[in-house]
């Protein structure tokens, strides 16, 4: 849980029974009871192969970021599917925008004609 201008934000892995789980968000003025669904801040990507589970938000230096694993190093390695790739996992590391007052997203990230440009998506 981390608290962003005065709301406390919940965010929490999901169940397996709809396939892969993500992360999803709750949000409450209190932080011990009558959160609200928002969204999910953080789907599973095709390199986690459906285990996403664990995450921390934190703020650093003026920025929000979303802490969690992956299977990039393990499939890059080249190891087999099953056990031998489900537990190496990798520390993924991606920039968060709080959209206040309800809306938290992940920042794209793009290079272009100006250089490299930050947009929220809308998940």
């Amino acid at each position: 849980m981390h608290k962003y201008n005065g709301k406390y934000y919940f965010s929490y892995s999901t169940d397996f029974s709809q396939g892969a789980a993500k992360i999803d968000y709750m949000m409450s003025d209190n932080p011990m009871t009558e959160f609200q669904y928002k969204g999910t801040v953080l789907p599973n990507s095709p390199q986690n192969e459906g285990n996403n589970n664990h995450q921390s938000i934190f703020s650093f230096k003026g920025n929000w970021y979303i802490a969690y694993h992956n299977r990039a190093l393990a499939i890059a390695n080249g190891a087999s599917s099953g056990d031998a790739r489900t537990y190496q996992r990798s520390v993924g590391l991606d920039q968060v925008c709080m959209l206040f007052p309800s809306k938290m997203s992940l920042i794209m990230h793009q290079i272009g004609r100006g250089g490299l440009q930050r947009k929220c998506l809308t998940l």
